[in-house]
């Protein structure tokens, strides 16, 4: 479990487990086709050489550690923690799934997003291929964007495309996992960009597994710390600390990476409708 400097939140201590472990109802997806994971290695390959030059030490660590995850048809992060203001405790947690799967020829992304706090679901996001739909669970209300085809390849673009709406479509916590999700996935651009821009990282080893840390004490607190095991990004933790109008409010999560089969979505990227759903007015258009 990843200490962070802050008294009064511990994750450990609140009794919220590190996602080591597994938990029942996740299902092993089937290997997909080889050619396609030639095809995503060339595209890890051509993105990594971009970046390389572009970032020295730990950060160069970082971004070698994604361009391992890029070789990668499936992944899946989970993250868990916790949000304090003054005495109020919830739990905050996010699990996102995305895969990249032969359908007939053509190479389809389909992704889902499972947010909750307070262990209340508030939004599910699922693109299945075609569709990226957004379902908003105080409101039963859902928005539709087509990002793939009926009939054929898919677009230009059509992966990125889809990437690039999903930052548009969560908040909090899973905007964290989004932008993850973009610098491992999204096209020949992608690689890590700092989440603590101006601050210097450092790096300590344990064997093969090096930890990158970033904190800073300039307005609000914060620390970052990066976990990498042989090569592969394990897991991410994060601390913050702000204070407004005489509350302070400690944000702590943790997020775990899990790369190829480990975990699949629990919804098979199908999006079924929930009961007496609305759409969002204006909602149902094309991502462009």
């Amino acid at each position: 479990m990843i200490a962070f400097p802050y008294k009064g939140i511990e994750l450990f201590r609140l009794g919220i487990l590190p996602f080591g472990t597994i938990g029942a109802g996740f299902r092993v997806q089937p290997s997909v086709l080889n050619s396609i994971r030639v095809t995503v290695l060339l595209v890890a390959l051509a993105a990594g050489a971009g970046a390389f030059g572009q970032l020295t030490g730990p950060e160069a660590d970082i971004n070698n550690a994604l361009i391992a995850a890029r070789t990668n048809l499936n992944m899946a992060f989970q993250l868990s923690g916790v949000r304090q203001t003054g005495s109020d405790v919830e739990a905050i947690d996010t699990d996102v799934y995305f895969s990249l799967v032969s359908v007939s020829a053509n190479t389809l992304a389909k992704v889902e997003i499972d947010q909750s706090i307070g262990g209340k679901p508030t939004t599910m996001v699922i693109g299945d291929g075609l569709t990226l739909w957004r379902y908003d669970y105080p409101t039963n209300t859902y928005s539709a964007l087509q990002y793939g085809a009926y009939n054929g390849a898919p677009p230009v673009g059509y992966a990125d495309a889809v990437l690039k709406s999903l930052q548009s479509l969560v908040s909090g916590q899973s905007a964290q996992a989004v932008g993850l999700l973009r610098e491992i996935y999204e096209g020949l651009n992608a690689q890590y960009t700092s989440w603590m821009p101006g601050v210097t990282p450092t790096s300590t080893w344990a064997g093969s597994t090096e930890t990158v840390n970033y904190s800073t004490a300039i307005g609000n607190p914060r620390a970052l710390r990066f976990t990498i095991a042989a090569g592969q990004l394990s897991t991410i933790g994060y601390s913050e600390s702000e204070t407004a109008f005489g509350l302070t409010r400690i944000t702590q999560w943790v997020m775990s990476i899990y790369p190829g089969n480990t975990l699949t979505a629990p919804s098979g990227f199908v999006f079924n409708m929930p009961a007496g759903a609305k759409p969002v007015v204006g909602s149902l258009k094309k991502i462009d």
